[in-house]
């Protein structure tokens, strides 16, 4: 079978289609993620969002998730603390 690249309307040659750009969502940690990566309990968590030492959560189906690149974030800036001092 012969594939040709004319349009069959009007005879001239077709233009590809365009590739839909999908972007993937953002990767979501949990509290979990976080006690393990911080080595801290819950309760920890929850006063370091409270004291702003963490970003606050994005609400997923009622429950809490925290963006990875805000997490990068906050480890750089603890990374660069500990390095300045």
């Amino acid at each position: 079978m012969r594939v040709s690249s004319e349009c069959p309307e009007d005879r001239v040659p077709c233009a590809p289609e365009p590739e839909s750009t999908v972007l993937a969502p953002a990767p979501l940690l949990t509290s979990a993620d976080l006690e393990r990566l911080f080595q801290v309990g819950s309760r920890t968590i929850r006063r370091w969002v409270d004291s702003a030492q963490l970003p606050r959560p994005v609400r997923v189906g009622g429950v809490r998730r925290w963006q990875l690149d805000d997490i990068r974030q906050v480890l750089h800036q603890l990374q660069a603390a500990a390095s300045d001092a």
